[in-house]
């Protein structure tokens, strides 16, 4: 049986067929039709729903993700609240109440999943500006966004209401997890691994089970291409795999460290790649979508694979045998083919701190600002030497070909180059020795290598200017 607290409430249910997303099980096991459908691709939020998970310190900590790319089976020993959990007609909370006094239900379909996400950042203390940042996730189909705003904003000065009784489900939630702490199962077909131990076993014992993290892009695929699989090694239970450790030589980041974690730790650490999480994706996709998950998809369009070669990246690999490293450039070897072998698993990514320290200029060309994919994506870390001279260049291009990858020709080209004199064209030519731009519904190889040979210009006349400064922002 599957153990978890739905709405306030402690539950067994029988175990969801392992492929069924949360959405899909809510609508058609439990009946609870509050929840909508409206692209089953993370993308409008209509299927919004919070889940609460405890912490080290057994409060718990409640966040909005999208119901229709979350597998059901993730649910064990967590807490799941739906819009039905939130309120009633007969009775509405205030993230309910807000809505209707400022008019912003419209047609009402995508109202449940702004409901839910306006209920995540009032529950996390949010204040307006942030709250409105919130609901990038939730698009409204009638346009009506300024009567949501201003429910929103209206509702970041009112005092958090929980519709449950706190300290019920913080008990309920550590005595399920108390019980299934040396469990590595949900179900025979849905194994949650608690330590990476636990996890190794797990990819030997079946070798044919999808291993799955945030799942964010795997159940996109799912959805769209009805792929199933025997059953699945969900990752978001080890804990070890979720951590960022820092010491003087170097920051290790967890694979199963989110988008949002992530965010966190930059805001203080480094506001050019602040600028480029904020435009990833959506606050319910950042939720669950990890680094590592970014990486081992070895999507030519993944945000973090350029960012991380532009800083001298390695990944941890590990197996049954043991650990190794390698640099991150080594990882990809074709069109979503990496160097992952049979039986091993990405826990770690570690980057230098002379990396960190370098200057960085990250610049992302999508059709919308947020919530897209890259056309391309440039990245330039260097060391300004003296005037019209860098070392340590290091550049990540995303969204250009078949993998992420380093300009290593152009970087040696820079190295001897007074790059204050150089032009477009010269950039344009040595990329060119680099990579080959791809065509597709995004833009042509020819609006690909033009603009990266634009950007790497502006980027390096950035570089100079802002360590002139005493500092470098995004662009």
């Amino acid at each position: 049986m599957l153990d978890f607290v739905l709405n306030g409430q402690a539950m067994q249910a029988p175990f969801p067929e392992p492929n069924q997303s949360i959405l899909n099980w809510l609508r058609t096991d439990l009946g609870l039709m509050g929840s909508k459908e409206g692209c089953a691709t993370g993308d409008c939020g209509a299927c919004t729903v919070v889940i609460g998970d405890i912490q080290k310190d057994g409060q718990v900590r409640y966040q909005a993700v999208n119901g229709c790319i979350t597998l059901a089976n993730t649910l064990q020993g967590r807490h799941l609240l739906t819009v039905e959990g939130v309120g009633s007609k007969d009775k509405l909370h205030p993230c309910q109440q807000v809505m209707v006094d400022h008019h912003g239900t419209q047609c009402g379909y995508c109202t449940p999943g702004f409901v839910m996400s306006l209920f995540a950042g009032h529950c996390n203390g949010l204040d307006a500006q942030a709250m409105s940042a919130a609901l990038g996730g939730n698009l409204c189909r009638c346009t009506g966004y300024t009567t949501i705003r201003d429910a929103a904003t209206e509702l970041a000065a009112k005092p958090c209401v929980m519709p449950f009784d706190p300290a019920e489900v913080q008990g309920a939630l550590q005595q399920v997890n108390a019980d299934s702490a040396a469990n590595a199962s949900a179900s025979p077909a849905f194994v949650i691994p608690r330590t990476i131990e636990q996890a190794m076993t797990a990819i030997n014992t079946y070798p044919d089970y999808q291993l799955v993290a945030g799942g964010t892009d795997l159940l996109v695929e799912m959805n769209v291409f009805h792929r199933r699989y025997p059953g699945f090694i969900w990752l978001g239970g080890i804990e070890d795999m979720q951590q960022i450790e820092e010491n003087a030589e170097v920051v290790r980041f967890g694979a199963g460290v989110t988008f949002n974690q992530l965010m966190q730790w930059s805001a203080s650490q480094s506001a050019p790649l602040h600028a480029l999480l904020d435009r990833v994706a959506a606050n319910q996709v950042r939720n669950q979508g990890t680094l590592g998950g970014n990486i081992v998809n070895a999507s030519p369009v993944g945000d973090m694979p350029p960012v991380l070669l532009a800083l001298d990246a390695r990944i941890e690999l590990t197996r049954a045998e043991g650990v190794r490293q390698m640099p991150l450039s080594d990882f990809f070897l074709g069109y979503r083919q990496t160097a992952l072998q049979q039986g091993e698993l990405l826990t770690a990514v570690i980057v230098p701190r002379t990396a960190l320290a370098r200057p960085l200029f990250i610049h992302k060309i999508s059709k919308r600002w947020e919530d897209d994919i890259a056309s391309t994506l440039l990245v330039l870390s260097a060391t300004v030497a003296d005037a019209g001279r860098l070392t340590d260049i290091h550049i990540g291009l995303g969204g250009m070909a078949a993998i992420p990858c380093r300009a290593t020709h152009t970087e040696q080209w820079l190295q001897q180059a007074d790059v204050l004199a150089i032009s477009s064209d010269e950039l344009l030519t040595e990329l060119g020795r680099d990579v080959q731009p791809m065509s597709d519904a995004r833009a042509s190889a020819q609006y690909r290598a033009g603009v990266t040979a634009t950007l790497l210009k502006r980027g390096l006349k950035q570089l100079f200017s802002e360590v002139q400064k005493g500092g470098l922002s995004h662009a």
